[in-house]
């Protein structure tokens, strides 16, 4: 399964082993980058974590980031990324990407 940002703030369910894919649009050039803040855990761990650019034709436009979560145990967990500066320090993030994952055995 695969979800972006539309799945904001929602809940997805997913069978023991299976593997969701979470992808969001990302511009590194902006300063501007997803950070994991919760990982779906127990219920889910993060298995993959990967950032493809735009083409090369197209500077500073938004390339995707996408992060592969597997099921690993029934139960609930809460995926959380925070879209910020890293020099910003602990302030506000500009955006946040919360998504809650039931996982049945």
């Amino acid at each position: 399964m695969r979800v972006g940002e539309s799945f904001n703030d929602s809940t997805v369910d997913l069978a023991l082993g299976e593997t969701l894919e979470v992808c969001l649009p990302e511009t590194p050039s902006t300063g501007y980058r997803w950070q994991v803040t919760a990982d779906g855990s127990p219920a889910c761990e993060i298995t993959g974590d990967a950032f493809t650019a735009p083409s090369a034709t197209a500077p500073g436009r938004a390339g995707e980031h996408c992060w592969s979560v597997m099921a690993v145990r029934a139960g609930d967990g809460a995926i959380e990324l925070q879209h910020r500066r890293r020099w910003q320090g602990a302030g506000e993030p500009g955006r946040i990407f919360k998504l809650h994952v039931r996982v049945g055995s």
